[in-house]
């Protein structure tokens, strides 16, 4: 089986089960679900899992959780590191016994921090979409 990688467009050879598993892309890390096989005379096309094929779906969801879930994990452990730095930098912006332009650049190095907070992806709302999916499959 051959897919085309949706990140690099890389052809990947994959065995013949694959469809319906998700992969990462040996070439560029990107993460996606193999389309599923079906037959068509002796020629084989892909075709997207239809919401027949709940159980397939339901295997998608459930890696795809169990990937945001450690996701989330690391973001938070980051998080947490760059709120510490981002802390130490306000605290040494306050002191009044450095030099004002040290405190400005403290400053700075602190706004630049709080900035990149902002920036960290919202996998919490993908989960969230994943658990609706998850209830309207299982209905």
């Amino acid at each position: 089986m051959q897919t085309k990688c949706p990140g690099c467009e890389k052809i990947l050879r994959l065995p013949d089960n694959a469809g319906g598993k998700r992969i990462k892309c040996s070439a560029c890390n990107h993460a996606f679900i193999i389309p599923l096989e079906k037959e068509v005379g002796e020629n084989k096309t892909f075709q997207e899992s239809s919401p027949k094929d709940h159980q397939s779906l339901l295997h998608c969801i459930a890696s795809a959780k169990a990937d945001i879930e450690s996701s989330l994990k690391d973001r938070d452990e980051a998080m947490e590191l760059v709120d510490s730095f981002f802390q130490m930098f306000l605290e040494r912006a306050e002191n009044q016994e450095i030099p004002t332009e040290q405190q400005e650049e403290y400053r700075e190095i602190a706004q630049k921090i709080f900035e990149l907070q902002k920036r960290f992806p919202l996998l919490s709302g993908i989960r969230d979409v994943l658990n609706q999916c998850e209830t309207a499959l299982q209905r």
